[in-house]
């Protein structure tokens, strides 16, 4: 059987998105004096942004809606990863992916993205 097509997942797999996850985080909820040690945010990890929202509001009271948390959380991510891609380029990508993608490429094998 031939592969046709490949779907990554971008956090992790095309790019370290945790270090720029857990900043996001913190800029978010520092007016609320709420930050996330590292293993607090590693129990976040591979649950939907809307979830963590929804937990975080509900443990820590806070008043405003998880939609609104997360809208804002998704723009300040946007910001973080638009500035680390515009500083490091493709050195921003984990090692070997570029030259994975390219040999997929040549192999005319079809690319995606997904992610939560």
């Amino acid at each position: 059987m031939k592969i046709k097509a490949v779907i990554f997942d971008m956090d992790g797999i095309l790019i370290d998105t945790e270090p720029l996850q857990m900043k996001t985080y913190n800029k978010l909820f520092e007016k609320y004096r709420i930050s996330f040690t590292p293993a607090y945010f590693r129990s976040l990890i591979g649950i939907s942004s809307r979830e963590n929202m929804q937990m975080i509001r509900q443990t820590y009271g806070l008043k405003k809606s998880a939609e609104d948390l997360l809208a804002k959380k998704e723009a300040l991510y946007r910001q973080e990863l638009d500035s680390r891609l515009e500083k490091e380029g493709k050195e921003a990508a984990n090692p070997g992916i570029i030259s994975f993608i390219h040999n997929l490429t040549r192999a005319g094998i079809s690319l995606g993205v997904a992610s939560s």
